[in-house]
């Protein structure tokens, strides 16, 4: 499986930004706080802003708020954003092999209920809950 850790970094700059509340938070301080490249940050965020999660002011003194509230953001939406094809897609090492060839179509079924079983607990759960969750 190819999975990285988009998801929950994701998750991290959303919570950050919610107890941020209306101050601008730029690439650099998220990235601090997360223990990444400012450029990884500026990746996810792209992804995140496509979405309408995130807001971007450019510029002196920029940086980055929710686009709506922490209430209406869900981790399903964070997670659509930040999926790009199927996060459980398998890789095939050998496409000369049979059982490298074949194994991505014989788990294609389990893996897609899968992911939509994670569906309705990520679409329960909202930013603002996990931020509640967390005491800074």
């Amino acid at each position: 499986m190819q999975l990285d850790t988009s998801f929950s970094t994701a998750i991290h700059i959303c919570v950050y930004l919610e107890k941020a509340g209306k101050k601008l938070v730029n690439s650099n301080e998220l990235a601090a706080s997360i223990g990444t490249n400012p450029v990884v940050v500026r990746r996810i965020v792209s992804r995140l802003k496509e979405f309408g999660i995130i807001k971007v002011k450019v510029g002196l003194g920029g940086g980055y708020v929710l686009g709506r509230t922490a209430g209406n953001i869900s981790l399903w939406d964070i997670y659509l954003a930040m999926r790009k094809d199927n996060p459980f897609k398998l890789r095939v090492g050998n496409s000369e092999d049979a059982l490298a060839a074949s194994l991505p179509a014989a788990l294609e079924e389990t893996l897609a209920d899968t992911e939509y079983a994670m569906k309705k607990p990520l679409g329960n759960t909202t930013v603002r809950q996990v931020a509640s969750k967390i005491d800074l």
